[in-house]
């Protein structure tokens, strides 16, 4: 499979090696058979459209929550996976709240805007990359990983917080609780790009292969339900 062809929906060159694969493939276009909302959310205009003075935007109650958490740990060394337009990573640095950070994402557009901003302000100390986790180049130590909202879209879950243990003895990560299209609720298209919907057990297991303990948990309600972990790497 050319996965990172499935990850952004590129079923037509996604290629399926196997009959498993041809499977998933089949099911998650099910999932996904409306792309055209998919793509109106995630493409240019649609960052175009927001105020390109990030100072006056505020940050929603599952970011403000995740920026908590990186304050009352310390965190001062930030990765951002899956970080859209920079939002947490500006807000968090210019509070002085963090000394470093990066930002990656596989989003043009959102990377194009944060590389904007941070050249408007001389944000020397943020860099930001368009990039998958998977690609990614740089082995150093990051105080914390962050992961909002990227897990349920990713195939392989665990491959994303194995490759965080190189990088960090500590992630954040949140997932929706509330995934329509695959819980059988209802098809709300904030939620068709979700391949997988990881609460109760199913997160319980993917933590425990994975080596990681959970130090902090939280709930809030923002789009929908939303879990939010501080993970602790297992020595």
């Amino acid at each position: 499979m050319n996965w990172n062809a499935f990850a952004i929906g590129d079923f037509k060159n996604a290629n399926p090696a196997n009959d498993d694969e041809r499977k998933l493939l089949e099911e998650s276009v099910e999932h996904l058979k409306d792309l055209t909302l998919y793509k109106e959310v995630y493409n240019k205009e649609h960052y175009d459209s927001y105020p390109h003075d990030f100072q006056g935007m505020l940050l929603d109650i599952r970011l403000e929550r995740i920026k908590e958490i990186i304050v009352r740990n310390n965190f001062k060394n930030i990765l951002d996976v899956g970080c859209r337009i920079g939002l947490l990573l500006f807000n968090l640095y210019e509070n002085k709240l963090i000394t470093d950070g990066m930002g990656i994402d596989i989003n043009k557009s959102a990377i194009e805007l944060c590389k904007k901003y941070k050249a408007e302000k001389a944000h020397s100390a943020l860099s930001f990359y368009e990039l998958m986790f998977e690609d990614f180049p740089i082995r150093e130590n990051f105080d914390c990983v962050v992961m909002a909202e990227v897990l349920e879209h990713c195939i392989d879950p665990a491959k994303f917080l194995n490759l965080a243990r190189d990088l960090t003895n500590y992630v954040i990560v949140s997932v929706p609780v509330h995934t329509p299209h695959i819980d059988g609720k209802g098809n709300d298209w904030k939620y068709q790009e979700h391949v997988r919907c990881l609460k109760g057990k199913e997160m319980e297991d993917l933590l425990i292969s994975t080596g990681w303990i959970v130090k902090e948990f939280f709930q809030v309600t923002c789009y929908c339900l939303i879990d939010i972990y501080l993970l602790e790497k297992q020595v």
